[in-house]
């Protein structure tokens, strides 16, 4: 049962995908546009879901329940990215942040139930499913990265998503932190 879960809530994750096309075919512009306007409705979802509990109860962890729903968090490094990046550095942000951190939460589900001995497999998954699609995704859509910096920003993905960030006494959202960083090391180091 949780491993349906997880595969459920993970699929969302794995909608943001639909980014690189979207922003290789429309522009920053429209791009901009487009997750400005789903940013701003995940925020109004979750002011109604904290109201009248709107969302199905599977789709939000149980520290999102009393908080703020990943979905918020994902809209808004996305966001920010979109606006502020180049629309490589965009890109790779957005895929470590919904195939890698998808990734890496289906495997820590299963590792719950059946591989506990295996130790770094969210990790790994993470780094080996985000450098893979983001190889693949570069192929098929011409999209010219440096694969020396997308290693890097692979790894530094995969460890920060491995770690919990705080400041002070407030955790950053790994939704937020994961594409956020990705996104400002692949520009950077590229």
């Amino acid at each position: 049962m949780e491993m349906r879960r997880e595969v459920m809530r993970k699929s969302i994750h794995f909608t943001g995908v639909l980014y690189l096309p979207l922003y290789i075919f429309t522009g920053k512009t429209i791009t901009l546009g487009v997750v400005g306007f789903l940013t701003l409705t995940a925020l109004l979802i979750e002011m109604l879901r904290r109201k009248y509990e709107i969302l199905p109860v599977w789709i939000l962890n149980p520290y999102e329940r009393k908080g703020v729903g990943a979905y918020v968090y994902f809209g808004l490094a996305a966001l920010i990215l979109t606006t502020f990046l180049s629309a490589e550095a965009a890109i790779v942000g957005v895929v470590v942040g919904s195939v890698g951190d998808g990734v890496s939460g289906l495997v820590k589900a299963y590792q719950k139930t059946r591989l506990r001995w295996l130790k770094g497999a969210p990790s790994t998954s993470m780094f080996f499913s985000s450098f893979l699609a983001l190889l693949f995704l570069s192929w098929n859509f011409d999209l010219k990265l440096d694969y020396l910096a997308l290693l890097a920003t692979c790894v530094a993905g995969a460890f920060i998503e491995s770690k919990q960030i705080k400041i002070k006494d407030f955790y950053i959202n790994d939704n937020l932190s994961v594409p956020l960083l990705s996104g400002v090391l692949y520009q950077a180091v590229s």
